[in-house]
């Protein structure tokens, strides 16, 4: 990751992600093995705007797709927050 222009590459490719997929990447991977909460989030990616949870669902979704062939994994848990994982192989 380039945090100071927000691009991400996987095996030196490219990997074109919005705004608020990048600062959820972010996010959970400098809380690594930690449950992050939805609603935090929330609140930190869409600072200061009203957002339905299905929203940050959604980003979720497309973020692990855009990241599918990385060695990462963003999973729900338990319905109230989210964890970046190691896939297992």
């Amino acid at each position: 990751m380039q945090l100071e222009n927000q691009k991400v590459f996987i095996e030196n490719e490219r990997v074109h992600l919005t705004l608020h997929q990048f600062n959820i990447l972010w996010m959970l991977l400098k809380r690594k093995g930690d449950i992050v909460p939805r609603s935090e989030i929330i609140k930190t990616v869409w600072e200061g705007v009203f957002v339905e949870e299905r929203t940050c669902d959604c980003h979720v979704s497309k973020l692990n797709k855009a990241i599918k062939e990385a060695n990462i994994k963003v999973n729900g848990w338990a319905g109230n927050g989210y964890i970046a994982m190691l896939k297992s192989n």
